[in-house]
């Protein structure tokens, strides 16, 4: 599985992350991780940046975010602004100019692409009539799933349930395509479906509201249960000063290894002033943190891939299917 991350990626994080250069000139941080442009919000000088560290950088044409903000499309200048940014900057990794709720409109732009030569990652959209999947899953090996980030839980699970049981995946649960998932953040659904990739802003949302992802486990290494999500930034009331000695010391391990600093705060006349730079007070340090969490969970899971029990299968024998 690949996981294609969400970031802001600011001069500051690059200068980060190529101080690390062992960890991301690594093979496996290479084929494992990736980053995410939404070309709605998207800043040249970002992807450019964003090409320095990874491999893997997949385009999403920004569905969600004109769904949500319409004016935006217009800024772009449409799907006519979309290809021409594809073309010119020769990305191999993209989606369909999709259109949310409009599952008709979302096969033409399809259709549009391709008489331009190109190949977009076809996009079915939750709550789409299922004639369109079957119509991608008879044309294409690799295609994407839409309209995932809902507040009906349960609903959401029981309609990919359904989706992956009956088109997608064989009798032991295994995948007959490869299936991207957008907004596939939760640890839950990460685990549940065999996705070929996903991409999620968790990294991002969670650095940014100044805390950071770890694993449970005195070595916090044990990425078979759900991780947790620690406050850590001074603006936080709950952070890395308030922790008891015993969790700072394993967070101290765990900053060590990866060279992260913890960075020091005064307040002055109740404003911040950074003496030292360092996770506990700049958000891309703590973004490089849930990087490194991402990296871990991802190369932890394909390692353990062909042994671990596949979730479906129980499903598969209920449903008879």
């Amino acid at each position: 599985m690949i996981v294609y991350l969400t970031t802001c990626f600011t001069k500051n994080l690059k200068n980060i992350l190529k101080d690390s250069s062992s960890i991301i000139k690594n093979d496996d941080f290479c084929n494992l991780l990736g980053g995410l442009v939404s070309y709605a919000v998207l800043n040249e000088k970002e992807f450019k940046r964003i090409l320095t560290v990874f491999r893997n950088v997949f385009v999403d044409s920004g569905a969600f975010t004109f769904h949500r903000f319409p004016e935006d499309k217009k800024k772009k200048k449409g799907i006519e602004g979309y290809i021409n940014f594809i073309c010119k900057n020769q990305i191999k990794i993209y989606s369909n100019y999709d259109v949310l709720g409009d599952a008709k409109k979302t096969l033409i732009n399809q259709k549009i692409m391709e008489t331009y030569g190109l190949n977009p990652l076809p996009c079915y959209h939750y709550g789409d009539n299922v004639k369109y999947l079957k119509y991608y899953l008879d044309r294409y090996d690799y295609i994407s799933l839409g309209g995932l980030v809902i507040k009906d839980r349960r609903g959401l699970v029981n309609w990919m349930d359904d989706l992956f049981l009956k088109n997608i995946v064989d009798s032991q649960g295994n995948p007959r395509w490869k299936i991207h998932g957008f907004g596939i953040g939760s640890y839950f659904l990460m685990l549940r479906y065999p996705w070929y990739s996903v991409d999620t802003t968790k990294a991002l949302l969670i650095a940014s509201k100044g805390r950071i992802i770890v694993n449970r486990g005195i070595n916090l290494d044990n990425y078979f249960q759900k991780p947790v999500v620690i406050s850590i930034g001074v603006r936080t009331p709950k952070n890395y000063a308030t922790s008891s000695d015993f969790i700072k010391n394993i967070l101290n391990q765990y900053f060590d290894l990866y060279k992260i600093p913890i960075g020091k705060t005064i307040w002055v006349d109740k404003k911040e002033k950074i003496l030292v730079a360092g996770i506990t007070n700049q958000r891309d340090y703590r973004l490089f943190a849930n990087i490194i969490y991402f990296y871990g969970f991802v190369k932890k899971f394909e390692s353990i891939k062909q042994r671990r029990k596949n979730p479906l299968r129980k499903s598969l024998r209920i449903k008879g299917l």
